[in-house]
Protein backbone atom coordinates (compact mmCIF):
# COMPACT_ATOMS: atom_id res chain seq x y z
CA UNK A 1 0.00 0.00 0.00
CA UNK A 2 1.46 3.41 -1.04
CA UNK A 3 1.99 5.79 2.03
CA UNK A 4 0.36 8.78 -0.10
CA UNK A 5 -2.39 8.54 -3.22
CA UNK A 6 -3.53 11.34 -5.20
CA UNK A 7 -5.84 11.02 -7.93
CA UNK A 8 -6.47 14.02 -10.14
CA UNK A 9 -6.26 16.43 -7.51
CA UNK A 10 -8.03 19.85 -7.71
CA UNK A 11 -8.00 23.19 -5.71
CA UNK A 12 -10.12 26.04 -6.30
CA UNK A 13 -10.26 29.52 -4.01
CA UNK A 14 -13.12 31.22 -4.83
CA UNK A 15 -13.51 35.84 -3.95
CA UNK A 16 -16.66 36.50 -4.65
CA UNK A 17 -17.41 35.59 -8.08
CA UNK A 18 -14.08 35.19 -8.99
CA UNK A 19 -12.77 31.54 -9.25
CA UNK A 20 -8.98 30.77 -8.98
CA UNK A 21 -7.89 27.19 -9.94
CA UNK A 22 -4.54 26.62 -9.13
CA UNK A 23 -3.80 22.90 -8.91
CA UNK A 24 -5.61 21.60 -12.04
CA UNK A 25 -5.62 17.62 -11.96
CA UNK A 26 -2.66 16.54 -10.15
CA UNK A 27 -2.16 12.18 -9.90
CA UNK A 28 0.87 10.47 -8.37
CA UNK A 29 1.47 7.90 -5.32
CA UNK A 30 4.57 8.48 -3.01
CA UNK A 31 5.30 4.48 -1.58
CA UNK A 32 6.95 4.12 1.87
CA UNK A 33 10.89 4.70 1.95
CA UNK A 34 10.84 7.24 -1.12
CA UNK A 35 12.55 10.29 -1.32
CA UNK A 36 11.05 12.84 -3.43
CA UNK A 37 11.12 16.22 -4.31
CA UNK A 38 8.16 18.37 -5.73
CA UNK A 39 9.77 21.34 -7.94
CA UNK A 40 8.08 23.90 -9.05
CA UNK A 41 8.67 27.93 -9.54
CA UNK A 42 6.66 30.56 -7.76
CA UNK A 43 3.20 30.74 -8.30
CA UNK A 44 3.31 27.01 -10.05
CA UNK A 45 0.47 25.17 -7.15
CA UNK A 46 3.46 23.49 -5.38
CA UNK A 47 2.95 25.36 -1.90
CA UNK A 48 -1.02 24.56 -2.21
CA UNK A 49 -0.51 20.81 -2.73
CA UNK A 50 2.08 20.89 -0.44
CA UNK A 51 -0.54 22.43 2.23
CA UNK A 52 -3.18 19.27 0.72
CA UNK A 53 -0.14 16.57 1.09
CA UNK A 54 0.14 17.73 4.70
CA UNK A 55 -3.50 18.01 5.85
CA UNK A 56 -3.29 21.54 6.25
CA UNK A 57 -6.39 21.86 3.65
CA UNK A 58 -8.39 19.64 1.49
CA UNK A 59 -8.99 19.21 -2.32
CA UNK A 60 -12.21 21.18 -3.97
CA UNK A 61 -11.90 17.70 -5.99
CA UNK A 62 -10.60 14.57 -6.49
CA UNK A 63 -9.10 11.76 -3.95
CA UNK A 64 -5.84 11.69 -1.35
CA UNK A 65 -5.68 9.47 0.68
CA UNK A 66 -2.82 8.79 3.33
CA UNK A 67 -1.96 5.40 4.97
CA UNK A 68 -5.30 4.36 3.00
CA UNK A 69 -7.29 6.54 4.68
CA UNK A 70 -8.88 8.95 2.01
CA UNK A 71 -8.98 12.59 3.36
CA UNK A 72 -12.78 13.25 2.52
CA UNK A 73 -13.29 10.96 5.59
CA UNK A 74 -11.68 12.62 7.84
CA UNK A 75 -12.99 15.71 10.20
CA UNK A 76 -10.37 18.49 12.08
CA UNK A 77 -9.71 16.36 14.79
CA UNK A 78 -8.98 13.14 12.69
CA UNK A 79 -6.30 15.69 10.66
CA UNK A 80 -4.86 17.15 13.57
CA UNK A 81 -3.95 13.75 14.77
CA UNK A 82 -2.64 12.34 12.00
CA UNK A 83 -0.54 15.20 11.91
CA UNK A 84 0.78 15.34 15.02
CA UNK A 85 1.61 11.32 15.10
CA UNK A 86 2.29 10.80 11.06
CA UNK A 87 3.65 13.66 9.57
CA UNK A 88 6.96 15.63 10.47
CA UNK A 89 6.83 19.15 9.02
CA UNK A 90 10.00 21.51 8.35
CA UNK A 91 9.63 24.96 7.13
CA UNK A 92 12.21 27.47 5.57
CA UNK A 93 11.74 29.75 8.63
CA UNK A 94 12.53 26.78 11.28
CA UNK A 95 9.40 28.26 12.95
CA UNK A 96 11.13 27.84 16.35
CA UNK A 97 9.90 29.14 19.44
CA UNK A 98 12.77 32.19 20.32
CA UNK A 99 12.08 32.12 23.97
CA UNK A 100 12.12 28.77 25.05
CA UNK A 101 15.56 25.77 24.70
CA UNK A 102 15.64 24.06 21.58
CA UNK A 103 14.93 21.05 23.92
CA UNK A 104 11.76 21.96 24.41
CA UNK A 105 11.37 23.33 20.95
CA UNK A 106 11.80 19.99 19.96
CA UNK A 107 9.41 18.46 22.38
CA UNK A 108 6.42 20.38 21.79
CA UNK A 109 4.76 17.66 19.46
CA UNK A 110 4.98 15.26 22.53
CA UNK A 111 3.84 17.62 24.58
CA UNK A 112 0.45 18.01 22.70
CA UNK A 113 0.36 14.69 23.03
CA UNK A 114 0.18 14.76 26.48
CA UNK A 115 3.61 12.87 26.71
CA UNK A 116 4.90 13.16 30.71
CA UNK A 117 7.67 15.81 30.46
CA UNK A 118 10.45 13.91 31.75
CA UNK A 119 9.76 11.12 29.03
CA UNK A 120 9.42 14.31 26.46
CA UNK A 121 12.87 15.76 27.41
CA UNK A 122 14.48 12.59 27.29
CA UNK A 123 12.89 11.33 24.14
CA UNK A 124 13.56 15.33 22.68
CA UNK A 125 17.71 14.86 23.58
CA UNK A 126 17.75 11.58 21.60
CA UNK A 127 16.02 12.90 18.77
CA UNK A 128 18.57 16.56 18.94
CA UNK A 129 21.35 13.94 18.93
CA UNK A 130 20.58 12.39 15.85
CA UNK A 131 21.24 15.68 14.05
CA UNK A 132 24.04 16.12 15.73
CA UNK A 133 22.78 19.13 18.30
CA UNK A 134 22.74 17.66 21.96
CA UNK A 135 25.33 20.07 22.77
CA UNK A 136 23.11 22.56 22.34
CA UNK A 137 20.05 21.34 23.99
CA UNK A 138 19.44 24.07 26.27
CA UNK A 139 20.70 27.13 23.78
CA UNK A 140 17.84 29.24 22.56
CA UNK A 141 17.31 29.99 18.85
CA UNK A 142 18.82 33.50 18.86
CA UNK A 143 22.16 31.24 19.50
CA UNK A 144 21.86 29.49 16.87
CA UNK A 145 23.20 29.59 13.62
CA UNK A 146 20.96 29.03 10.46
CA UNK A 147 22.03 25.61 9.98
CA UNK A 148 22.03 25.04 13.77
CA UNK A 149 18.41 26.11 13.83
CA UNK A 150 17.42 24.18 10.73
CA UNK A 151 19.07 20.79 12.47
CA UNK A 152 16.41 21.79 15.61
CA UNK A 153 13.43 21.83 13.08
CA UNK A 154 14.20 19.23 11.72
CA UNK A 155 15.12 17.01 15.45
CA UNK A 156 11.22 18.74 16.38
CA UNK A 157 10.27 16.77 13.44
CA UNK A 158 11.13 13.45 13.67
CA UNK A 159 10.72 13.87 17.68
CA UNK A 160 7.25 11.51 17.18
CA UNK A 161 8.56 9.69 14.85
CA UNK A 162 6.87 10.14 11.89
CA UNK A 163 6.27 8.21 9.25
CA UNK A 164 6.41 11.31 6.57
CA UNK A 165 8.96 14.34 7.05
CA UNK A 166 7.70 17.05 4.45
CA UNK A 167 10.24 19.90 4.39
CA UNK A 168 9.29 23.35 2.36
CA UNK A 169 11.83 24.56 0.87
CA UNK A 170 14.47 23.68 3.91
CA UNK A 171 17.50 24.71 2.54
CA UNK A 172 16.53 27.97 1.32
CA UNK A 173 17.85 30.33 3.52
CA UNK A 174 20.65 28.57 4.22
CA UNK A 175 24.27 29.30 2.33
CA UNK A 176 25.12 26.15 -0.23
CA UNK A 177 27.39 24.28 2.34
CA UNK A 178 25.09 24.25 4.91
CA UNK A 179 22.26 23.47 2.65
CA UNK A 180 24.31 20.40 1.36
CA UNK A 181 24.58 19.38 5.22
CA UNK A 182 21.03 19.51 5.81
CA UNK A 183 19.93 17.77 2.87
CA UNK A 184 22.71 14.86 3.58
CA UNK A 185 20.90 14.98 6.93
CA UNK A 186 17.51 14.41 5.33
CA UNK A 187 19.44 11.24 2.99
CA UNK A 188 20.73 9.77 6.94
CA UNK A 189 17.50 9.94 8.30
CA UNK A 190 15.65 8.07 5.16
CA UNK A 191 17.95 5.71 4.57
CA UNK A 192 18.76 4.48 7.99
CA UNK A 193 15.26 5.35 9.82
CA UNK A 194 13.14 4.96 6.88
CA UNK A 195 10.74 7.76 6.89
CA UNK A 196 9.48 9.04 4.27
CA UNK A 197 10.97 12.40 2.83
CA UNK A 198 8.89 14.66 0.68
CA UNK A 199 10.63 18.32 -0.43
CA UNK A 200 9.25 21.01 -1.62
CA UNK A 201 11.83 22.89 -3.38
CA UNK A 202 12.29 25.88 -6.54
CA UNK A 203 16.21 24.97 -6.56
CA UNK A 204 16.56 22.16 -9.08
CA UNK A 205 19.97 20.90 -7.60
CA UNK A 206 17.77 20.39 -4.67
CA UNK A 207 15.41 18.59 -6.41
CA UNK A 208 18.40 16.62 -7.90
CA UNK A 209 19.67 15.36 -5.01
CA UNK A 210 16.08 13.36 -4.16
CA UNK A 211 15.34 9.63 -5.49
CA UNK A 212 12.65 10.73 -7.32
CA UNK A 213 11.45 14.31 -8.86
CA UNK A 214 7.70 15.61 -9.63
CA UNK A 215 7.77 18.59 -11.24
CA UNK A 216 4.54 21.16 -11.09
CA UNK A 217 4.08 24.13 -13.40
CA UNK A 218 1.09 26.02 -14.00
CA UNK A 219 -1.31 23.65 -11.30
CA UNK A 220 -0.27 20.59 -13.34
CA UNK A 221 2.17 17.69 -13.16
CA UNK A 222 4.32 18.30 -16.19
CA UNK A 223 7.27 15.47 -14.93
CA UNK A 224 7.67 11.95 -12.62
CA UNK A 225 11.19 10.91 -13.13
CA UNK A 226 13.30 9.13 -10.77
CA UNK A 227 15.50 5.82 -9.66
CA UNK A 228 13.00 4.28 -7.03
CA UNK A 229 10.52 3.02 -9.39
CA UNK A 230 12.97 1.43 -11.45
CA UNK A 231 14.76 0.04 -8.11
CA UNK A 232 11.74 -1.59 -7.04
CA UNK A 233 10.79 -2.81 -10.64
CA UNK A 234 13.96 -4.53 -11.00
CA UNK A 235 13.94 -6.09 -7.31
CA UNK A 236 10.09 -7.17 -8.12
CA UNK A 237 11.36 -8.82 -11.45
CA UNK A 238 14.21 -10.48 -9.69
Amino acid sequence: MALLELEDIRKTYFTGDIALEVLKGISFTVEKGEMVSIMGQSGSGKSTLMNIVGLLDKPTAGTYRIQGRSVDSLGANDMARIRNRSIGFVFQSYHLLKKVTAVENVGLPLFYRQVPRREMLARAEAALAKVDMAERANHKPSEMSGGQAQRVAIARAIVGQPELLLADEPTGALDTRVGDEILALFKQLNREQGITVVIITHDPSVAEACDRRLVVRDGLLIDDEGEFRHRTAVAAAG
